[in-house]
């Protein structure tokens, strides 16, 4: 268990780019996080989300039964 934290830059079109995992756990949860943080790009065009130009971190924490 474990977290990854990664940061990623939005723009106004909802697109992202500038994916950088800034706390790896693995390169299996590093993707995982890395496909998230894109799809979440795809769903804020989808639905019409307002964006802006800014640089994002998140967390994620992973737990292994």
């Amino acid at each position: 268990q474990g977290t990854v934290i990664v940061s990623f830059q939005t723009h106004k079109d909802c697109s992202i780019s500038d994916i950088a995992i800034t706390k790896s756990l693995s390169s299996d949860c590093d993707k995982a996080v890395i496909d998230a943080i894109k799809k979440y790009g795809e769903l804020y065009m989808k639905y019409g989300v307002d964006c802006e130009e800014k640089t994002e971190t998140k967390e994620y924490n992973f737990k292994f039964d």
